[in-house]
Protein backbone atom coordinates (compact mmCIF):
# COMPACT_ATOMS: atom_id res chain seq x y z
CA UNK A 1 0.00 0.00 0.00
CA UNK A 2 1.27 3.34 -0.82
CA UNK A 3 0.75 5.80 1.83
CA UNK A 4 1.53 9.73 2.63
CA UNK A 5 0.62 10.51 6.14
CA UNK A 6 -0.77 13.81 6.62
CA UNK A 7 -0.08 14.51 10.85
CA UNK A 8 2.33 16.23 11.91
CA UNK A 9 1.69 20.35 12.12
CA UNK A 10 -1.21 21.53 11.43
CA UNK A 11 -2.97 25.24 12.20
CA UNK A 12 -6.34 25.43 13.53
CA UNK A 13 -8.64 28.51 14.77
CA UNK A 14 -11.99 28.77 16.47
CA UNK A 15 -14.10 29.22 13.32
CA UNK A 16 -15.51 32.52 12.08
CA UNK A 17 -12.00 34.23 13.81
CA UNK A 18 -8.84 35.62 11.83
CA UNK A 19 -5.97 34.30 14.24
CA UNK A 20 -4.63 30.71 13.02
CA UNK A 21 -2.63 29.15 15.95
CA UNK A 22 0.17 26.18 15.11
CA UNK A 23 -1.69 22.43 15.85
CA UNK A 24 -0.23 18.78 16.20
CA UNK A 25 -2.14 16.00 14.46
CA UNK A 26 -2.82 13.64 16.12
CA UNK A 27 -4.02 15.97 18.70
CA UNK A 28 -6.65 17.73 20.25
CA UNK A 29 -7.68 21.80 20.71
CA UNK A 30 -7.36 21.96 24.08
CA UNK A 31 -3.57 20.08 24.02
CA UNK A 32 -3.30 22.87 20.84
CA UNK A 33 -4.98 25.94 22.92
CA UNK A 34 -2.39 25.07 25.98
CA UNK A 35 0.71 25.20 23.48
CA UNK A 36 -0.34 28.32 21.88
CA UNK A 37 -1.07 29.74 25.82
CA UNK A 38 -4.51 30.48 24.63
CA UNK A 39 -5.99 28.79 28.05
CA UNK A 40 -4.24 26.99 31.54
CA UNK A 41 -4.23 22.97 31.98
CA UNK A 42 -7.74 22.68 32.20
CA UNK A 43 -6.53 19.05 34.38
CA UNK A 44 -4.69 21.35 37.32
CA UNK A 45 -7.40 21.97 39.80
CA UNK A 46 -10.48 23.13 39.23
CA UNK A 47 -9.69 24.97 36.16
CA UNK A 48 -12.06 22.59 33.80
CA UNK A 49 -14.40 25.27 34.57
CA UNK A 50 -12.36 28.20 32.62
CA UNK A 51 -11.85 26.39 30.14
CA UNK A 52 -15.32 25.12 29.46
CA UNK A 53 -16.05 27.80 26.86
CA UNK A 54 -14.11 25.40 24.29
CA UNK A 55 -16.16 22.67 23.85
CA UNK A 56 -18.71 25.55 23.03
CA UNK A 57 -17.15 26.88 20.12
CA UNK A 58 -16.38 25.69 16.20
CA UNK A 59 -13.00 25.04 15.30
CA UNK A 60 -11.14 24.68 11.84
CA UNK A 61 -7.99 22.72 11.12
CA UNK A 62 -6.31 23.26 7.92
CA UNK A 63 -3.10 21.97 6.02
CA UNK A 64 -1.65 22.27 2.63
CA UNK A 65 0.42 19.62 1.51
CA UNK A 66 2.26 18.44 -1.71
CA UNK A 67 1.05 15.38 -3.32
CA UNK A 68 4.05 12.66 -3.56
CA UNK A 69 4.64 12.23 -7.56
CA UNK A 70 4.51 8.30 -6.67
CA UNK A 71 0.89 8.04 -5.26
CA UNK A 72 -0.28 11.04 -7.98
CA UNK A 73 0.67 8.29 -10.27
CA UNK A 74 -1.39 5.66 -8.81
CA UNK A 75 -5.27 4.57 -10.23
CA UNK A 76 -7.36 5.69 -7.25
CA UNK A 77 -6.26 7.67 -4.25
CA UNK A 78 -8.29 8.05 -0.90
CA UNK A 79 -8.25 10.71 1.90
CA UNK A 80 -8.61 8.52 4.93
CA UNK A 81 -9.01 9.86 8.36
CA UNK A 82 -9.29 7.25 11.67
CA UNK A 83 -10.80 9.06 14.85
CA UNK A 84 -12.41 12.00 13.80
CA UNK A 85 -13.38 13.28 17.23
CA UNK A 86 -16.92 13.65 16.54
CA UNK A 87 -19.18 15.92 14.09
CA UNK A 88 -17.08 17.39 11.17
CA UNK A 89 -16.96 18.27 7.99
CA UNK A 90 -14.41 17.81 5.64
CA UNK A 91 -12.97 19.63 2.53
CA UNK A 92 -10.42 19.02 -0.02
CA UNK A 93 -8.94 22.50 -1.99
CA UNK A 94 -12.88 23.73 -1.41
CA UNK A 95 -14.88 20.83 -2.39
CA UNK A 96 -16.70 19.35 0.39
CA UNK A 97 -16.13 15.78 0.72
CA UNK A 98 -18.89 14.95 3.65
CA UNK A 99 -19.45 14.80 6.97
CA UNK A 100 -18.22 12.37 9.94
CA UNK A 101 -20.83 11.64 13.02
CA UNK A 102 -18.77 8.66 14.49
CA UNK A 103 -15.05 9.07 15.93
CA UNK A 104 -14.77 4.94 16.26
CA UNK A 105 -15.10 4.98 12.48
CA UNK A 106 -12.59 4.80 9.66
CA UNK A 107 -13.86 7.78 6.96
CA UNK A 108 -12.20 7.02 3.33
CA UNK A 109 -12.78 9.41 0.15
CA UNK A 110 -11.85 8.83 -3.01
CA UNK A 111 -10.07 12.21 -4.33
CA UNK A 112 -7.86 11.17 -6.98
CA UNK A 113 -9.77 13.82 -9.24
CA UNK A 114 -9.96 16.78 -6.64
CA UNK A 115 -6.24 16.10 -5.49
CA UNK A 116 -3.78 19.02 -7.06
CA UNK A 117 0.07 18.07 -8.67
CA UNK A 118 1.36 21.28 -6.52
CA UNK A 119 -0.43 22.62 -3.30
CA UNK A 120 -3.64 20.80 -1.65
CA UNK A 121 -5.51 21.80 0.95
CA UNK A 122 -7.49 20.13 3.72
CA UNK A 123 -9.77 21.51 6.01
CA UNK A 124 -11.65 19.72 8.44
CA UNK A 125 -14.44 21.54 10.59
CA UNK A 126 -15.45 20.24 13.62
CA UNK A 127 -18.84 21.25 15.47
CA UNK A 128 -18.23 21.24 19.02
CA UNK A 129 -15.48 19.07 19.42
CA UNK A 130 -12.45 18.24 21.02
CA UNK A 131 -9.57 16.38 18.86
CA UNK A 132 -8.35 15.20 15.46
CA UNK A 133 -6.23 11.58 14.88
CA UNK A 134 -4.67 10.38 11.82
CA UNK A 135 -5.22 11.74 8.29
CA UNK A 136 -3.43 10.00 5.53
CA UNK A 137 -3.64 9.81 1.86
CA UNK A 138 -3.59 6.32 0.14
CA UNK A 139 -3.78 4.06 -2.60
CA UNK A 140 -5.06 0.91 -1.44
CA UNK A 141 -4.58 -0.94 -4.63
Amino acid sequence: MNQQTLSGTWRFRQANTSTWFPAQVPGGVHTDLMAADQIPDPFVEDRELDVQWVAEKDWEYNRTFTLRADLMAEERIFLVCDGLDTLADVFLNGVFLGKTDNMFRQHRWEVKPILKADENELTICFTRQWSMSLAALQNVG
